[in-house]
């Protein structure tokens, strides 16, 4: 079992890692075997706008009846969409920016908007220190991939 695992179990924590490519992921395997609940959701074309719709309504339906406390969000693609979802749920969310993964010149003006508008006004937070964990009370975690 992780260490980071480990962590939040030992404060009460079930954690959930959801998948939203169209295939589940060679980590699946990784992230069960590490004691992680892992769910595969996989998101729907970019153009499909009829099913992106359905999918925010059930993502934010399941979100809502798991009962969770926090959404760790780690893909930039949907970041927005799922940080949306959140907020309609009341629930906090968390986005991580990888910076290995660069913006590109004609892309970067979308990403500073969606982040600065994701921040303003769907309360989400891009820093989370070690401190805030251990003062928190997360019950049920989950991080979309």
């Amino acid at each position: 079992m992780s260490m980071q695992l480990l962590f939040f179990r030992e404060k009460g924590c079930d954690l959930t890692v959801m998948a939203t490519a169209p295939v589940v992921g060679e980590y699946s395997v990784h992230f069960e075997n590490a004691g992680y609940k892992v769910v595969h959701n996989p998101y729907p074309a970019r153009r499909n706008y009829l099913s992106r719709l359905l999918y925010w309504a059930s993502f934010t339906s399941f979100i809502k009846k798991e009962k969770f406390d926090v959404i760790h969000i780690h893909t930039s693609a949907i970041m927005w969409e799922i940080a949306f979802c959140s907020w309609l749920a009341g629930i906090r969310s968390v986005f991580t920016f990888h910076s290995v993964f660069t913006s590109h010149f004609y892309s970067y003006p979308l990403h500073l908007i969606q982040r600065w508008t994701a921040k303003k006004y769907l309360a989400v937070s891009s820093k989370v220190s070690v401190i805030q964990c251990m003062n928190m009370s997360w019950k049920n975690t989950i991080t979309t991939r």
